[in-house]
């Protein structure tokens, strides 16, 4: 079964059912997770894992935003194993998620522009 990347019974009530919000939260998400994307990118190869958490927390909250909760729940988990780094290193699993997060970023943008 395939995942819905927004739960719009969530953004319809953060809106309000403000159609025109909801665009605008959407593509300021958009744009702002492209930035953040690059930033959690370069993190991750510089294995600075307090700012890829820091990302990850970004990713985690402007998810729940706009009702993404599927990546809502990557940054989590991503964020969770980076503050946790130092007392239990989980480098696989931080590189399967940090790999995660641009796949599901392109399925939310694709999902967004058939929503438009």
């Amino acid at each position: 079964m395939v995942h819905a990347p927004i739960d719009l019974d969530c953004l319809h009530q953060i809106s309000e059912g403000d159609i025109d919000f909801e665009q605008e939260l959407l593509n300021v998400y958009l744009e702002d997770a492209q930035l953040h994307l690059e930033h959690l990118q370069r993190a991750h190869a510089a294995k600075d894992y307090d700012q890829l958490g820091r990302e990850a927390h970004y990713f985690k909250g402007a998810s729940s935003n706009i009702g993404a909760l599927p990546m809502q729940s990557l940054a989590g988990e991503l964020e969770d194993l980076c503050l946790k780094y130092n007392q239990n290193p989980n480098s696989e699993r931080i590189d399967t998620l940090t790999k995660a997060i641009p796949t599901e970023l392109a399925t939310i943008g694709a999902f967004i522009a058939s929503y438009s």
